[in-house]
Order: structure tokens, then sequence, then C-alpha cells
């Protein structure tokens, strides 16, 4: 889900723009364990924060779609937020 919405914003705000790969789709993969961890141990280590940093700061390199990899991330951060949203899953923080 989140490499196609990845794929589509950077279609819908780049349309000049030729995007191939799977970066959008990672990058949501990376927001979904940030939203997870936060919800397991109550905080996002630092580690996270700068995996996070590069990947997504890591677009603004030249060739690189950023849209794409931003918007896969904040899909992946919604989808993980859903996730453990719904009544039948929660983490309890330790």
């Amino acid at each position: 889900t989140s490499g196609v919405m990845g794929s589509l914003g950077s279609a819908l705000l780049n349309p000049s723009a030729v995007s191939v790969g799977a970066s959008g789709g990672i990058l949501g993969l990376l927001g979904v364990a940030i939203v997870l961890e936060k919800a397991r141990f109550g905080s996002v280590s630092p580690t996270s924060i700068v995996v996070a940093l590069l990947a997504v700061g890591g677009g603004f390199l030249e060739g690189v779609d950023v849209v794409a990899h931003a918007s896969g991330f904040v899909v992946g951060l919604l989808m993980g937020w859903l996730f453990l949203s719904s009544s039948e899953y929660a983490y309890e923080a330790r």
C-alpha cells in the first residue's frame, strides 16, 4: 500500500518525473516499524530516528524521488497507527 501511495504521490505532485523502484514501500515499512516501536516500548530509539531521517533525507539527493520517499513513509506511519488502533490488537508499553 505504501509503495503504491508513494508512486501515486509522486505522480500527482511531480508528473514530469519518471519514478521506479521499491523505496516508497520500504520507507512505508520503516514508518510502520517506528509506530510499533513507540507502541511497544513507549518511545522511539535514537537509532530509529536517525535511520528514518537518513532514509527520507536521502530522497533529496539528485535523481532520487523525495516525494515517493516521503509519501511512502507517511502512509506507513498511518497504516501502523490504523493497525494499532483496531480493537483486536494493542500493545501495552513496558
